[in-house]
């Protein structure tokens, strides 16, 4: 079990990696700065941008993202009121939607297509009828972790913050790509596949740290609450967890983003060589890429959360979440399975009405038919961004809340009984009096 420790101040962790990602990004930004000046005005393709947005396109703009805004944060409410119906909702909508397509296959003669459909069909079926005891588990820790954020609603509006800052990295790192590439393509300097892979590894590696950021931040904040709450907590626990995810822990970020933005870039290269060679070895090495990749995110997730919980560096924290894994390794994936696909529905839903609320918006400004479909399909995807940045907190509010609930029972018995019954009692009416026992002292 690990044990958190109060007394000593965090001390920096795999602060090399934090030197690495810093001399890596200042590389990019210089590489960007020198060949944007360097760039000759006569030369290129001679485009010439508008920046003439019209009023009523900013007005449209306004009320998209005024929307998701609030659709986000209605959605955070609903998750927490009507958790239970949320989870059957989508294990429900899961079996559903292969049983109407196997059907569909069946009556259009794609026999081959059905059979498989239908045998994902029966797969859910097992699969929901296996984890129905576990959904008030699910429920408890989804209602805990958000009735935690709605105290320091904070944490959303950090995570509305890095959004925008990982906006602005793909609006910077697109730009500079564009001078640089321009430079090494288009007077033949050697070393260009060198300078593309360096490009696109920096954009993987820089927004896998931008998301770690939000996460650690979430899960650092509900450590607070766990270990201190009421007695020994401080003010402002956004700002302590943020400061630290950016500094003590800020190595331990970049070495698990590294190894996600090597991966990725790894696909990107496959899928690359694909467009000129689709043979059978690329094929199965992106597969088996898509694997380690996931595998990877899975995994990366847990030891970032760890990292936020205990301060540790990322390789103790790796061996934690393999510890975790190997206890409760079922229990982690399933819960998340559960919450995960409540969460989806608000971000579908979210889609969904700002792409509804858009189409009127574009017909009040008087938007030409043709460009109606853009400006509809633009609030969809803006209501999707919005409402899992907010979400993405649960998410993380919930994992760490589980991590903790594992490694330290007691510290919820003895501070918070109330919250410890809430969580627990699910666990006593599927296990009996073989679930979690906290010490009373």
């Amino acid at each position: 079990m690990f044990v958190l420790n109060t007394e000593q101040a965090p001390q920096a962790q795999d602060k090399l990696w934090a030197v690495v990602f810093v001399l890596h990004f200042l590389t990019m930004i210089g590489l960007s700065v020198y060949y944007a000046v360097k760039a000759d005005p006569t030369e290129g393709d001679k485009q010439s941008f508008s920046y003439n947005i019209t009023r009523n396109i900013a007005y449209i703009l306004a009320i998209q993202f005024l929307s998701a805004l609030v659709i986000a944060s209605m959605w955070i409410v609903v998750v927490k009121t009507f958790a239970s119906c949320l989870i059957w909702t989508s294990l429900l909508l899961g079996v559903v939607s292969t049983g109407v397509l196997a059907v569909l296959m069946f009556f259009t003669g794609n026999i081959v297509f059905g059979i498989i459909m239908l045998v994902i069909f029966f797969l859910n079926c097992l699969y929901v009828y296996y984890v129905r005891h576990r959904i008030p588990f699910a429920v408890a820790l989804l209602e805990v972790s958000v009735e935690i954020l709605n105290r320091w609603s904070s944490t959303i509006y950090n995570a509305f913050l890095f959004m925008l800052i990982n906006i602005l990295w793909i609006i910077i790192w697109s730009v500079g790509a564009t001078f640089v590439l321009r430079e090494f393509s288009g007077n033949g300097a050697s070393g260009g596949a060198a300078v593309e892979i360096f490009l696109i590894f920096s954009f993987y590696w820089t927004s896998a740290v931008i998301s770690a950021v939000v996460l650690m931040t979430t899960a650092g904040v509900l450590a607070e609450w766990y270990f201190k709450y009421p007695d020994n907590m401080q003010p402002s626990p956004t700002w302590r967890s943020l400061k630290r995810a950016t500094t003590t822990s800020f190595g331990s970020i970049c070495f698990g983003s590294f190894l996600i933005a090597a991966i990725r870039t790894l696909k990107a290269l496959v899928r690359q060589a694909r467009r000129s060679d689709n043979g059978i070895l690329l094929c199965i090495a992106q597969c088996i890429l898509n694997c380690i990749e996931s595998i990877m995110d899975y995994f990366n997730y847990y030891a970032y959360v760890y990292c936020a919980i205990y301060g540790t560096d990322y390789c103790s924290s790796g061996k934690a979440v393999w510890n975790l894994f190997c206890q409760r390794g079922f229990d982690v994936i399933i819960n998340d399975d559960l919450i995960g696909g409540a969460l989806s529905l608000g971000g579908l839903f979210a889609g969904a009405v700002t792409a509804i609320i858009s189409y009127f918006a574009a017909v009040a400004f008087s938007v030409t038919s043709e460009s109606r479909i853009a400006v509809v399909a633009l609030g969809f995807i803006i209501g999707i961004v919005f409402t899992f940045t907010a979400l993405s907190v649960v998410q993380a509010a919930v994992s760490a809340l589980l991590v903790c609930f594992c490694e330290d029972p007691a510290t919820l018995y003895n501070t918070k009984p109330e919250s410890y019954r809430k969580i627990i009692n699910p666990m006593k009416e599927r296990y009996g009096n073989i679930a979690f026992v906290a010490s009373q002292r």
